[in-house]
């Protein structure tokens, strides 16, 4: 009957789930989201509306666990070996906490539950919400994508072939370059700076994409080129309610050198995407 059932506490979640559920509906026009506050018709029937649900979507606030509703849901959603999307509240001063505070809640009121709740909720990485408009599409980047893998239209193996890439929405900021050197500075007063550029330096280092000066330095500013080493990307377009391929390069990289003193960091090469920017930023 739906796509996903989205459970949340209504005292710190309510809106927020709701954001959710809308933004999801823009970029994948065509889902159908349960959420009580649309489809409940009693309070009786939550386990039975989780039942038909393809995938069950924790919105994790403070007070999620120490709610008696919320409890019946998930029970039921691990009962019935429903995937679990789980999202948690970024903003502390809106309800959020970090994973161990949903940890310790999770352990103070679920004692009543069979053994495996933390381990099903907290099996892998939750995705943090956050409100900001640019950070806050990454986030309904990363629910999609969990969301439709999970889903039983991208079960099969050619649908995780084409999830692999990851999600792409039309008109966001894509692949660039400078193609002069440039400088990252970093404030030393900001004890999240010098660690945000680390993990980008991290990343670059990972993606091992770095296309020679002599290749790049030919091209158009801003254009997004393939260097050597660099495979050819496959993204799914969150338009029209269709999964339309595309092939892209890959992500562009930013090759940085942290000083071992002072704050400013030498940077060549390329820029990588909104994503890793916003990932990063997350982390810090």
């Amino acid at each position: 009957e739906h796509d996903g059932f989205v459970s949340h506490v209504w005292s710190t979640g309510q809106d927020q789930a709701a954001t959710i559920v809308r933004r999801l509906q823009m970029l994948l026009p065509g889902i159908c989201l349960w959420l009580d506050i649309e489809n409940m018709q009693s309070v009786a029937s939550l386990e039975s509306a989780v039942g038909g649900s393809s995938v069950f979507i924790v919105f994790l606030s403070q007070g999620y666990f120490k709610s008696r509703n919320c409890r019946r849901e998930l029970y039921a959603a691990m009962e019935q070996g429903k995937p679990l999307v789980v999202v948690r509240e970024g903003n502390e001063e809106k309800g959020g906490g970090s994973a161990a505070d949903f940890r310790a809640e999770c352990a103070a009121y679920c004692s009543d539950a069979a053994a495996g709740v933390a381990e099903a909720v907290f099996a892998r990485e939750l995705i943090v919400w956050l409100r900001a408009h640019e950070f806050q599409r990454e986030s309904l980047k990363q629910i999609a994508h969990q969301l439709l893998a999970a889903s039983p239209s991208f079960a099969r193996p050619a649908g995780v072939h084409q999830l692999a890439p990851g999600l792409f929405i039309p008109g966001e900021l894509g692949c660039m370059r400078f193609e002069v050197p440039v400088h990252l500075l970093v404030c030393e007063a900001n004890a999240g700076a010098p660690r945000f550029a680390t993990q980008l330096q991290q990343a670059v280092d990972e993606d091992e994409l770095m296309a020679p000066r002599s290749t790049w330095e030919q091209h158009t500013p801003f254009t997004p080129r393939a260097g050597r080493g660099a495979r050819r990307a496959r993204a799914l377009l969150l338009q029209d309610g269709r999964a339309a391929l595309a092939a892209l390069p890959d992500l562009a990289s930013l090759s940085c050198r942290l000083p071992s003193r002072g704050s400013a960091v030498s940077t060549a090469g390329h820029r990588r995407s909104t994503a890793a920017a916003a990932a990063a930023a997350a982390a810090a």
